[in-house]
Order: C-alpha cells, then sequence, then structure tokens
C-alpha cells in the first residue's frame, strides 16, 4: 500500500513537534522539587541530584522523575500522586521519614520499583488504582479499591486490602495480612512469609507455599479456597481460642493439601489450639497434611459443615483427638497417626478411620519439641507411609504410584512451589476426574492462580 507523501511529512512533523516539547530539568541540592514538578509538561524529565529534599511533594501529571546516575535521592515528606494518566514508572528512591505515607488516588497504572521505604517509615496507601510494587518496601501497606501486585515486597507492618484483587508474590510481611471485603474478589498469596495471621474474606482465595503462624477465611462472601503447601507454625505457648487454620465461611468449598500445620502448645488450660478447625456450612477437603504438637485437636469438625473429607494425613503429639468430628457424615480414611505425647483416640462420633496405621513415620528428621527444632518429614526408603493411602486413582502420587501418607503424598503437590521460576498453579480441576483409554468425549481443564516469580 503506497501512503500519501503529505501524510507522511505531516506525521513526522508532529513527531518531531512532540519531542521537542519535552524538556529535562535538574534539581540540586536545597532547590524545591516541587517546584520542578509544577514548572515541567506532561512527558517532560526530572532528574534528581543526590541528597535529601525535606519537603512535602504532589503531583498529578506524567514526568520522567528518576536519580541522577549512581545517586541516592531521598524525599522525606509526604508524597501524592493522584489522576496521572498513562503508564507512571517511580523508581529507585528512597522516600519518607517518620508518619509519612505515599499516596496514590486514582491513578490507572503506577508501577514501583527499587523503592526504599522502610529506612523512613513510610506507608503506602493507594485508593481506586491499578499499582504494582516490585522489589521495595514499606512500613505498613493498605489498598482500597484497586486493582494491585506486590512482589518480592518487604512490609515491616500490616499489609491490607479493601475492595480489591489481592496479589502478594514472594514477598515478606512484617505482621498480619488482611484482605477484608468479601464481593467479587481474589486473593493471592504466593511463596510468601507472613509474620503472623493471613485472613481472607475474598471469594476466591488461594494460599500456596506460604510461611505464617495462623489463617482465616471467613465471613459470607467467600466461595472458593485452595490452600496447598504452606507451613503453618503457631508457635505461641500460652493463650486462649487460637486456632491455627480456621474456616468458618457459609457455602465455602476448601481444599487443604498438603500443609504442615503445628506447633501450637499453650501451656494455658484453656486454650483451644485446635489445628483445623472447620465450621458454619464448609464443604472441605483434607488431603495430605502433617498435624504435630498440637494443644487440642488436630482437626475438629462442626456439626454445621457440608460436608468433610479427610484422606491421607499424618497426626503427632497431639494432645486430645487427632480428628474431632462428633457427628456423623465425615468421610475419614487412610490416614496414620504416631502416639507420641498424649493422644487419646484418632475419632471420635460419627468418623470411621478405615484403613488407618499407627506407629513411627520413619521420616528424615523429626523433633517433637513445642517451640523448637528442625524437622524433615521427607519419607525414609523404609517408611511404612510410602503407598499405604487411597486406592482412589485420583490420589495417585507424581509418579502415579499409590498414594503415600503425609505432606510429600498425592498429586497436588508441587516439590519446587517454594523454589521454582515456573508458574505454578494453586487450583486446578478436571472434568471428568477418570479419563478411560479412547474416549473421544470433550475433556475440560480447569486451573486458576497460575503463577510465577521473575527475579
Amino acid at each position: 500500500m503506497k501512503i500519501p507523501i503529505t501524510y507522511t511529512i505531516g506525521a513526522l512533523l508532529a513527531l518531531f513537534a512532540v519531542q521537542a516539547r519535552a524538556a529535562t530539568a535538574t534539581v540540586l541540592p536545597g532547590q524545591s522539587v516541587q517546584t520542578a514538578f509544577n514548572n515541567a509538561t506532561a512527558g517532560d524529565m526530572i532528574i534528581i541530584k543526590a541528597g535529601t529534599y525535606n519537603e512535602d511533594l504532589t503531583l498529578g501529571k506524567n514526568l520522567d522523575i528518576r536519580p541522577e546516575s549512581g545517586a541516592v535521592v531521598n524525599l522525606t515528606g509526604n508524597i501524592t500522586l493522584n489522576a496521572i494518566t498513562g503508564t507512571f514508572p517511580l523508581a529507585k528512591l528512597k522516600l519518607g521519614s517518620a508518619n509519612k505515607t505515599l499516596t496514590i488516588t486514582n491513578c490507572p497504572d503506577v508501577f514501583l520499583e527499587d523503592i526504599d521505604g522502610i529506612s523512613g517509615g513510610l506507608a503506602l496507601s493507594v485508593t481506586g488504582s491499578k499499582v504494582y510494587a516490585y522489589s521495595s518496601s514499606f512500613k505498613t501497606a493498605t489498598f482500597a479499591t484497586s486493582n494491585w501486585t506486590m512482589q518480592e515486597c518487604n512490609t515491616t507492618g500490616n499489609l491490607t486490602s479493601n475492595g480489591s484483587d489481592s496479589r502478594v508474590l514472594r514477598c515478606n510481611i512484617g505482621d498480619d495480612f488482611a484482605h477484608n471485603t468479601g464481593g467479587d474478589t481474589n486473593c493471592t498469596i504466593f511463596q510468601s512469609t507472613v509474620a503472623d495471621h493471613i485472613h481472607s474474606k475474598a471469594k476466591r482465595t488461594w494460599i500456596g507455599y506460604n510461611t505464617a503462624k495462623r489463617m482465616t477465611i471467613d465471613g459470607s462472601g467467600a466461595f472458593e479456597a485452595e490452600i496447598v503447601g504452606n507451613d503453618f507454625q503457631r508457635v505461641d505457648n500460652t493463650g486462649h481460642d487460637w486456632r491455627i487454620v480456621y474456616l468458618d465461611a457459609a457455602n465455602l468449598t476448601a481444599q487443604v493439601r498438603n500443609n504442615t500445620i503445628r506447633r501450637c502448645w499453650g501451656t494455658n488450660g484453656n486454650a483451644e489450639c485446635d489445628g483445623l478447625y472447620v465450621r458454619r456450612g464448609v464443604k472441605i477437603r483434607i488431603h495430605n497434611n502433617i498435624f504435630h504438637r498440637i494443644y487440642r485437636n488436630g482437626i475438629y469438625v462442626h456439626a454445621d459443615t457440608q460436608g468433610c473429607e479427610i484422606v491421607g494425613n499424618f497426626f503427632t503429639y497431639i494432645r486430645d483427638y487427632a480428628v474431632n468430628a462428633p457427628f456423623d457424615g465425615v468421610t475419614c480414611t487412610d490416614n496414620w497417626y504416631w502416639n507420641k505425647g498424649q493422644i487419646n483416640s484418632f475419632s471420635v462420633g460419627g468418623v470411621a478411620p478405615q484403613n488407618t496405621g499407627a506407629g513411627d513415620p520413619k521420616f528424615v528428621a523429626y523433633n517433637d519439641d513445642a517451640t523448637s527444632g528442625n524437622n524433615d518429614y521427607t519419607l525414609l526408603g523404609s517408611s511404612p507411609l510410602i503407598n499405604i493411602g487411597s486406592l482412589d486413582t485420583e490420589f495417585k502420587d507424581h509418579d502415579g504410584t499409590r498414594q503415600d501418607i503425609g505432606l510429600y503424598g498425592g498429586h497436588h503437590f508441587d516439590a519446587n512451589g517454594t523454589t521454582s521460576q515456573k508458574p505454578v498453579v494453586l487450583s486446578a480441576d478436571l472434568a471428568p476426574i477418570r479419563i478411560q483409554k479412547g474416549v473421544t468425549s470433550i475433556v475440560k481443564i480447569k486451573s486458576r492462580a497460575a503463577v510465577s516469580t521473575k527475579k
């Protein structure tokens, strides 16, 4: 196709005109960064020389802001980004001081990279915006009605999400994570460390390959949860009403698979340290978990649940019952317990522990201390837990053999989930589950939360 020469010349002239309008301004120590912002036009570059700049800053236009090459620039005041159109990157800066905030409001695409907000105690507050934060640190972070991702980031305090989709990928959260609002929202936490509590009210929750003290899913809007490959360690020695994993959401369908749930051994006589507490209409499948050193029950299933399947789990050093489900209707098969410490019974009420074994599992490393000691729940070659789980095809191990009981059994667990750079699927459904050779009908595979972290 031939393009008229007049159109080509006109396009080039327009491009030269845009380039001609772009300008570069340099800010020196002692000068005002805000003045440079005010005098610039959208598209201009602002280069900031090394130094500390003690002023509050407000920006409402898309500028190219960067420190001079190799310079350390510290902006210590409050920073407000409001209604900046287009993609706006902010990178390689030290921001904030005590009680200061980076506020982002009504911005469609903000990218934060290598932002050091911890040194100055900076809080991040985002409302009505799309924000991607990478390799950055903040004192706390709060998101409201936003689309946000934090990847390889750190906070010293809480991370809070309200009315937003939450994505936390390979982060370190110094206190609690809370996805507070239900509605049609998603919550994904992957390969991260949360110092205390993970709490989600999202319609769809995927918690995969993390470390935390405890976790709660509740609220009337919760619909689906996948909890796989996590290490939940309560650790505390005293207290009351502490459940390590607590599911209390009407109409929730949950999968709790290949987790370690351990080390809640209260000294308070009234402590309620159940490992996994299930109630209020939850329908749940509990597969291949480790329940270790728990003050009361390994699993407590409340009578108002909609269905419970307990298969391939290992229990040890449980004070009361490995499984306490005082009503009929719970499926509990092919589990194992080791009678270390105190244990009254494997089950109570209507649970029938069919084909359940007991005895030394022969782990690579085992330490039953309440607050210290490392454990490696990998099975030795002589372990009685190998190929002794369910015969059901659905539960086969990755190599196609009969299910092993314990942490690494079944096909849902990704052995590289905590270290792999490849995408890891946190939830997947296959219908039909069994496919006969020669079947020509349509096979549907559904997956959610396929995530990866890229350095």
